[in-house]
């Protein structure tokens, strides 16, 4: 599955390259960001999650209904919150959920 990136805001800090990826059933946070941002309190959960390394990880917890700013739209995203390397490259990661609530169509032969 194929991914591109895409500049958004929340809480008035700018995300320059936040990562759509088409193969991410989840919409990800690093917990750094979370801090960060101040973005309140989690929801605890069970889930674990494989990822494309086929480690296993398991999330601190959800943050719900968290409203980001994709050109002069807002969206509610529900994110999983994970405890990621420090030098992790990648501030937020926009799932498939995403996708679909924006109602985003790629033409993945033309790239865009």
């Amino acid at each position: 599955p194929g991914s591109f990136s895409i500049p958004c805001v929340i809480r008035n800090v700018s995300i320059n390259r936040a990562l759509c990826d088409l193969g991410s059933s989840v919409s990800l946070m690093p917990y750094t960001i979370f801090k960060k941002l101040g973005l309140g309190e989690l929801t605890p959960t069970s889930i674990s999650l494989q990822l494309a390394d086929r480690s296993i990880k398991y999330p601190l917890g959800i943050l719900e209904n968290v409203p980001i700013k994709v050109g002069d739209f807002y969206v509610p995203i529900d994110f999983v919150v994970l405890d990621m390397a420090k030098d992790c490259r990648t501030q937020i990661i926009l799932g498939r959920p995403f996708l679909a609530t924006t109602g985003c169509k790629i033409d993945v032969q033309r790239g865009g």
